[in-house]
C-alpha cells in the first residue's frame, strides 16, 4: 500500500498519508504550512507470511485456532493447508492421511467418482494414451 506514516514533531500526532508512486514522499500538513513540523516515520515492510512451521501438522485443533486469528485471504489460508500437508507427507513418508480421507469422503459421497486432484498422472489403454502431466491435456491414439 502507497501508505506512509508522519509523525508532528509539536503534537507526537501521527498521520497516515497516501501518495502516488512518482510523488515525492514529503509531508507539511494539510494546509503546506508546517513546513518541517513532520517527518516520516520509517516501518518494516508487510511481507511476512504466518507460518505454522513450530505447530504439530497432525494437531487439528491448533491449526484452526491459528488460522482464525490470522489476518488475510483465503489463499493464504490455502498455503498454510498445503504447507501442513507436505509436512505430513515428509514425517510419513508417504502419502498425507489427512488429504487420503478427503479424497476417499469425496469419492463417497459423489457415487464413487473421484476428485481432480486424486487421479492418475496417466492412463494407458491399448487404444489411447492420456497423459495429464502435460500443460495442453494431449491425447495420443496407438
Amino acid at each position: 500500500m502507497p501508505l506512509f506514516l508522519f509523525k508532528n514533531s509539536d503534537t507526537n500526532e501521527v498521520r497516515e498519508i497516501f501518495f502516488k508512486m512518482n510523488d515525492d514522499k514529503v509531508y507539511n500538513g494539510e494546509d503546506g504550512t508546517e513546513i518541517g513540523k513532520w517527518s516520516r516515520r520509517w516501518t518494516k515492510p508487510n511481507a511476512s507470511v504466518n507460518s505454522l512451521s513450530n505447530t504439530n501438522p497432525f494437531d487439528t485443533r491448533a491449526h484452526v485456532e491459528k488460522t482464525g486469528q490470522m489476518k488475510g485471504s483465503l489463499g493464504d489460508l490455502f498455503n498454510i493447508s498445503k504447507e501442513m500437508s507436505e509436512r505430513r507427507q515428509d514425517k510419513i513418508g508417504g502419502e498425507d492421511p489427512v488429504k487420503r480421507k478427503f479424497f476417499e469422503d469425496y469419492k463417497q459421497k459423489n457415487n464413487g467418482a473421484k476428485h481432480f486432484h486424486d487421479r492418475p498422472d496417466k492412463i494407458e489403454t491399448k487404444h489411447a494414451t492420456i497423459d495429464f502431466t502435460s500443460t495442453s491435456n494431449k491425447f495420443k491414439e496407438l
